[in-house]
């Protein structure tokens, strides 16, 4: 009885590492595409900054004129409306770059791949060094 229950818990073992590791390969599958799309969207969004960040300093040199967008708002209401967009991109921009972080440090995570020296230039990075 001994024995056909060492064998009944080596073969669940077995099985059990065998799920773990699929799991883990699809795992770090998911997260390395999750990384190439993070990358993708982070690239869109600082492109979407930079022009909310233009079109909001075409606006403020046509608020110092008094020249309107719509003709029936005033180039101060122009003007708050382009800052507000730019604001809204900005945002936009940074939470794709969060996921992005994220993404990076799930599939060195999952991979086994992830440092000491990854969190450090991670923090250095979002610190601005």
């Amino acid at each position: 009885a001994t024995m056909v229950q060492a064998i009944h818990n080596y073969q669940k073992a077995k099985d059990d590492l065998r799920l773990q590791q699929q799991n883990l390969v699809a795992t770090t599958k998911n997260d390395y595409n999750s990384s190439q799309a993070m990358v993708l969207s982070l690239n869109s969004m600082k492109q979407a900054l930079l022009s909310a960040k233009a079109a909001m300093e075409q606006q403020q040199a046509m608020y110092k004129v008094g020249i309107t967008k719509e003709k029936d708002n005033s180039p101060l209401v122009d003007l708050l409306q382009s800052v507000s967009a730019y604001y809204n991109a900005e945002l936009n921009y940074n939470q794709a770059r969060y996921n992005a972080i994220r993404s990076k440090v799930s599939l060195k995570l999952d991979s086994g791949l992830l440092s000491v020296n990854d969190l450090i230039a991670i923090n250095d990075q979002l610190q601005g060094h």
